[in-house]
């Protein structure tokens, strides 16, 4: 057989089986598939492939599965991964509520059908794969809150999208030097953390998504997205009634901004629309195009 596919998307199939078959996916571009996958597949592919540029994996619950490792540490141009459906979504947030208001909790370990795994080294795993591809990938979103400090070592990165289901303590991105990236979205990410991170990014961002984060220290974090992304076209932002003078700073401040959108942060404190208008008649001579609430 000479065909050669460039595109693979498996899906929900634990017993699928290519053997005979690997040169038809030598030279494969696009990967997607389920977590469920036959370890064996992937390894498979991981040895006859090492080409691939973007990765999809769909982890809808907690499998050892090697030959996911297997498959991204083969790569030698993996530019894009993106893992989906974390099994942490929303039908699972209940478990995740009671495990949230637990004072002395050290450990966590989630039952699988195939028994009880250990969430922080499950991925663990993924992200010490990771850093093996480091100086190729450029595009990343994760639903999980970092175990290591892999994200460091990945500063080729242009786009990097973490959307956990729960707020917590994201201390590896701390201090975090990405100079490349242009695309930043983020969910219950602290605004102190994110300030330090988009300072880092060197002027580079010039689509910015952050919501759901704490208002503490929502001045700095609007202060610092008007300072340092002059090249600003989207933002979209989680904010209050008292952010409206920073806001402003930032119509008047980032002349490329074409879309800005405004989220309530706290949806039992309503905006306060005669103030909110204001942001129109600032906008207007900015030529931003689109203000949405």
């Amino acid at each position: 057989m000479n065909t050669k596919f460039i595109s693979l998307s498996i899906q929900n199939l634990d017993r699928i089986h290519i053997t005979g078959t690997e040169s038809c996916f030598s030279e494969l571009k696009y990967c997607s598939c389920d977590v469920k996958i036959n370890s064996n597949v992937l390894e498979s592919l991981a040895i006859t492939n090492t080409s691939i540029k973007k990765l999809i994996f769909e982890i809808n619950h907690l499998k050892n599965n090697p030959g996911i490792i297997r498959l991204i540490e083969a790569q030698k141009s993996l530019k894009k991964v993106n893992f989906g459906n974390i099994f942490v979504e929303n039908r699972h947030e209940t478990y995740f509520s009671i495990i949230r208001a637990q004072e002395e909790l050290k450990d966590l370990a989630v039952l699988d059908r195939n028994g009880f795994i250990i969430y922080d080294t499950y991925f663990k795993t993924l992200e010490e794969s990771l850093i093996k591809c480091a100086d190729t990938i450029q595009y990343l979103k994760i639903r999980w809150i970092p175990i290591t400090n892999y994200l460091s070592y990945l500063i080729n990165l242009v786009s990097l999208k973490i959307q956990p289901t729960h707020k917590a303590h994201f201390k590896h991105l701390e201090n975090l030097f990405l100079p490349h990236l242009k695309c930043l979205k983020t969910r219950y990410i602290s605004s102190k953390i994110l300030a330090s991170l988009i300072e880092n990014t060197k002027g580079q961002l010039n689509k910015i998504s952050i919501l759901f984060q704490n208002t503490t220290d929502n001045e700095k974090l609007i202060q610092v997205i008007y300072k340092n992304c002059p090249n600003l076209s989207y933002l979209q932002l989680s904010l209050v009634d008292s952010d409206i003078p920073e806001v402003e700073n930032i119509l008047i401040h980032c002349q490329f901004l074409i879309e800005l959108e405004i989220m309530e942060l706290n949806e039992f404190s309503p905006f306060e629309k005669d103030d909110w208008n204001k942001l129109f008649e600032i906008s207007a001579p900015t030529g931003s195009s689109r203000v949405g609430f």
